[in-house]
């Protein structure tokens, strides 16, 4: 994460795909205490005005690895024109426990997720809405422990949806 005149924004810095990129902008995330939240997204343009998502989303709600998207002149989406059919999952661990971020990678491994780490304790996993579940489940077991908090990048009821055990 960086500062900018504009606010905070956070970066990919190992996007999954960055070599499917070609395009590189920001998308506001919120305003959080009174500074706006950017978060600087890789892009592969498919057409005029169309681009497909190539990393996992960090703060970006509704918007998966893969989703391609319409949007204007200035590169501001104005809408999610096909769907990947991934599912994001937003892992935080709680406090700096030794061995804690392999342990959530060794639980979720075997739903094949793509991964990316955005700080030491923020991790974003995509996998296809087939395997989502158990690996939601598995991350919610961890989760009952307190060992991590976890939601989705899917909007419910206008928040963000927990994974819940």
């Amino acid at each position: 994460m960086k500062h900018q005149e504009r606010g905070l924004v956070v970066a990919h810095k190992h996007p999954v795909w960055r070599d499917r990129a070609t395009s590189v902008f920001h998308m506001l995330a919120g305003v959080h205490g009174g500074r706006s939240r950017w978060e600087q997204l890789w892009w592969r343009r498919t057409a005029r005005g169309r681009f497909t998502l190539c990393c996992i989303p960090f703060l970006i709600d509704d918007l998966a690895l893969g989703d391609e998207v319409e949007t204007n002149a200035c590169h501001i989406v104005r809408r999610i024109a096909r769907r990947s059919g991934q599912v994001t999952f937003r892992v935080r661990i709680g406090g700096h426990e030794p061995g804690m971020r392999d342990q959530v990678l060794k639980a979720s491994e075997v739903f094949e997720p793509l991964a990316e780490w955005s700080a030491p304790n923020l991790l974003a996993l995509s996998v296809h809405e087939s395997r989502a579940r158990p690996l939601g489940d598995r991350l919610a077991i961890l989760a009952g422990q307190k060992m991590i908090e976890v939601d989705t990048g899917r909007i419910a009821d206008g928040h963000r949806s927990p994974v819940q055990r």
